[in-house]
């Protein structure tokens, strides 16, 4: 897991793949220390071999920090809480059959039928989360309304309390800015 190490491994792939790396003009990576390291990091180690590479930080991880950083901001962080616990709560065969059903009548030409959970690290797939949620907001709406009326008292009580989240203004407009 070294800089060195890694440095070894990743221009072994490259030979491997026939990539001529007497062409090689950039590197992009994180900010992790064994990867930009000035001294032992890959791209100085690199940079020793092909004096032409030029390191730059990665742009996706460097969007991806400042979303997360974004993600800060309270009304964005709790509609994402609020997402990942409605992500958490239909995922029950029961609770799943309901909300299939409910898009069935309620959003029959979509093509998802199942939410996915937010991803912790990779905003792309977490935003992808967010826009399946946001296309079955209304089946969603539909089967905790139902839900809550269910005589289990902890289940109907959870899908109330989301319920009352997600019609909330504020809840709404932060899951639009998010996607």
């Amino acid at each position: 897991m070294s800089g060195k190490g890694l440095a070894q491994v990743l221009l072994e792939s490259l030979g491997n793949l026939g990539i001529n790396l007497n062409y090689l003009r950039g590197e992009g990576y994180d900010g992790a220390s064994a990867m930009r390291g000035l001294l032992n990091g890959v791209q100085a180690i690199i940079k020793q071999s092909y004096p032409l590479t030029l390191y730059i930080h990665c742009c996706s991880h460097s969007l991806n920090l400042a979303i997360s950083d974004v993600c800060n901001i309270k009304s964005i962080r709790n509609a994402v809480g609020i997402i990942q616990t409605g992500c958490s709560f239909f995922n029950t065969p029961k609770r799943q059959a309901l909300l299939q059903n409910s898009v069935g009548q309620n959003a029959p030409s979509s093509r998802k039928t199942k939410l996915k959970t937010l991803c912790p690290t990779r905003w792309v797939e977490r935003h992808e989360a967010i826009l399946v949620f946001l296309e079955l907001f209304e089946s969603i709406i539909d089967s905790l309304e139902t839900i809550s009326t269910w005589i289990d008292r902890e289940t109907s009580s959870k899908a109330s309390s989301i319920l009352f989240s997600l019609k909330q203004g504020e809840t709404v407009l932060s899951i639009h800015i998010l996607v």
